[in-house]
């Protein structure tokens, strides 16, 4: 199942996936999916599902995240470390990981039967940082702490920096019909009741759902909420990124003259119909000091910090790695979501609508950026 998808149960207990939004494979999206067909290509045999220790976060990062998509089981938090994490209540996140059973690894014909893009392309390892997560079920039930009756995960979920701390809300079996799956434990029933949760040994694939703390659906962290964030490029010390509420106390007080609604098409080798006719519009803020512009734009939640903080605004977009991937902290290293948006502010080079244009005509074709 999709961690954007919603899921619906019926009468007799069981439980199917819908998508919450049909999503069209064209713009943002088209970009995203494409960036996991290049991981299928130049990257399988390369990922890494043990990490040695749990990268810290801050409101601001001045140590870059780790790129390489380590995973951190069987190093649970204490009752008192995971109740504080993870308070009581509803609000936040909703996410489902599938739980892979030990003997897919194994066995290369249990290993066949993993969806596509999931693992390596030898079938002994999980692929880190997928839009749909995926944990070892061993792994996942040694992340565990028991808080009373619930069940917290903590560690780092499927190589995703953001995703370290978690409550178990159900665990569901794979139905025989596709999209359908079976309830086997529920925190409000089952949790409530003091039934413990199990690992479901087996051949039988199941899968979590999990939640984030309450405060996850305002925001990155619980001290900043708002999903906005500022990346301050042109800062001559060095770059700085800030978010949320931050962003009123650390971005100067500048005064914008004029504002530029901008629009273009994201570029494809070849244009459909629907290509041409689907534009992605962001403004442009000229500022009183003359120094650099801002580009402002709404998309999808997480799709920088998804996409390895590479933006068409900026020029090393297609480096291994971003300059403005550097400054995003842990807590923003998240997988994308299509039901849910942000806002971007990026301060560029350009000083002035004219240059911005010059600036995004380098980058125009159908093998470019932009068309």
């Amino acid at each position: 199942m999709d961690e954007l998808a919603t899921l619906e149960v019926s009468a007799e207990g069981e439980t199917t996936t819908t998508p919450d939004v049909e999503v069209p494979a064209d713009g943002e999206f088209r970009i995203l999916m494409q960036s996991l067909e290049d991981d299928n290509k130049s990257q399988d045999g390369e990922w890494v599902q043990l990490a040695e220790e749990l990268p810290e976060s801050a409101p601001t990062s001045s140590n870059p995240v780790d790129d390489e998509g380590e995973s951190l089981y069987g190093q649970p938090l204490s009752v008192k470390e995971a109740a504080e994490k993870m308070p009581p209540g509803g609000g936040g996140l909703i996410y489902t990981a599938t739980l892979i059973p030990d003997d897919f690894f194994k066995d290369q014909k249990l290993a066949k039967l993993v969806g596509k893009g999931i693992l390596n392309s030898e079938r002994t390892a999980i692929k880190p940082r997928r839009p749909s997560l995926a944990v070892r079920s061993s792994n996942f039930f040694q992340s565990l702490t028991k808080v009373g009756p619930r069940y917290i995960f903590s560690g780092i979920l499927n190589g995703w920096p953001g995703l370290t701390c978690l409550e178990v809300l159900e665990l569901e079996k794979k139905g025989k019909i596709v999209g359908v799956w079976h309830k086997v434990w529920n925190a409000k029933e089952d949790g409530a009741k003091g039934l413990p949760l199990k690992n479901p040994e087996g051949k039988t694939v199941h899968r979590v759902v999990l939640r984030c703390a309450p405060w996850s659906s305002q925001g990155w962290s619980k001290d900043s909420p708002g999903f906005a964030f500022w990346y301050e490029a042109q800062k001559r010390e060095r770059p700085e990124m800030s978010y949320g509420t931050n962003m009123l106390r650390t971005v100067e007080d500048s005064i914008c003259t004029h504002i530029h609604m901008v629009s273009h098409r994201y570029a494809v080798k070849r244009e459909n119909p629907r290509d041409l006719l689907t534009y992605h519009s962001v403004c442009l803020l000229e500022w009183d000091h003359g120094k650099y512009t801002t580009v402002a734009e709404t998309a999808y939640l997480n799709g920088i910090g998804g996409f390895k903080g590479k933006s068409n605004f900026y020029a090393d977009k297609d480096q291994p790695r971003t300059k403005l991937y550097d400054t995003m902290p842990a807590e923003m290293i998240l997988p994308w979501r299509t039901n849910l948006a942000e806002i971007r502010c990026y301060d560029v080079e350009a000083k002035n609508l004219d240059e911005f244009w010059s600036y995004l005509k380098k980058y125009e074709g159908n093998h470019q950026r932009r068309t």
